[in-house]
């Protein structure tokens, strides 16, 4: 057994979007891909493919071969639990300040959907659609200015991805996560899309979410992460970290005295 591969591997959660996905595993605000990457450790690999500044536009023409590039051995398919996709937050930059980005609302859904079937078909049917955010719309003006920059996105624009999003959502029987509301509750998030005034307090409570305007803080990570491992234990209790086993023994576990049958033994056999 011992001079044999076997597989090992574990199977995957795939975290596919922007920048919002990709600082998930920046450390210095304990991004929500890192809190799931604790919660699944010997259990499952969290892969973060998440793609700073992309769109809806680009990812859709990466999707495909990001899936193919998951499969850990040429003679094995990729196996994912489930996936995430998180897009929206550049496709809503506005368009005459920031048209590289920006893509039409319209095209964005109909580029979720394409996404959404490209995963179903080669990868999972266990997909998480997470809107695009609300922002700070101020601190974000000051850090574009401080790069050089101007606001390049607004709340009221911004709410048509995330409707638009949940409309796709809703009609391919997709669970989705709302962070306009798990971040903000319904009322504030009503207001923030209308361009409503803010109490000290309101506007306190949005500060809070983001290290830039945009981008999440501490807080905000695990706000999201907390709606995502509720998701899941909801949709599928079968996949939560706490009900998954873990793909090698417990060291106590381990029979010393056949330690490549106690490891390898009853695992499929790899080409080689």
């Amino acid at each position: 057994m011992a001079d044999k591969l076997c597989d090992v591997g574990q199977d995957r959660i795939l975290l596919f979007g922007d920048s919002l996905t990709q600082r998930g595993f920046k450390p210095a605000t304990a991004g929500w891909t890192s809190h799931l990457a604790d919660a699944y450790l010997g259990k499952a690999d969290i892969v973060n493919r998440g793609y700073s500044g992309y769109n809806t536009d680009w990812c859709r023409q990466i999707l495909p071969s990001v899936v193919r590039s998951l499969a850990p051995h040429p003679s094995l398919a990729p196996s994912i639990l489930f996936a995430t996709l998180f897009l929206g937050a550049n496709d809503a930059a506005l368009p005459d300040v920031n048209p590289h980005q920006h893509v039409p609302v319209d095209r964005y859904a109909a580029n979720v959907e394409s996404m959404i079937q490209t995963l179903r078909a080669s990868a999972t049917d266990r997909i998480v659609l997470i809107t695009p955010p609300p922002l700070h719309e101020a601190d974000w003006a000051a850090y574009r200015k401080s790069q050089g920059g101007v606001l390049d996105r607004r709340n009221s624009f911004a709410r048509q991805y995330r409707d638009a999003s949940i409309r796709v959502a809703t009609a391919l029987g997709v669970p989705y996560i709302d962070t306009w509301t798990v971040f903000l509750g319904s009322d504030l998030a009503d207001r923030i899309a209308a361009t409503a005034e803010l109490s000290a307090a309101d506007d306190a409570k949005i500060v809070a979410l983001f290290e830039d305007g945009l981008h999440f803080s501490a807080q905000g990570n695990a706000l999201l992460y907390k709606a995502v491992k509720q998701l899941v234990k909801r949709e599928w209790p079968h996949l939560d970290a706490d009900s998954l086993p873990s793909v090698m023994p417990y060291w106590a576990n381990v029979d010393t005295a056949n330690i490549a049958e106690s490891l390898l033994g009853g695992r499929k056999v790899l080409d080689q």
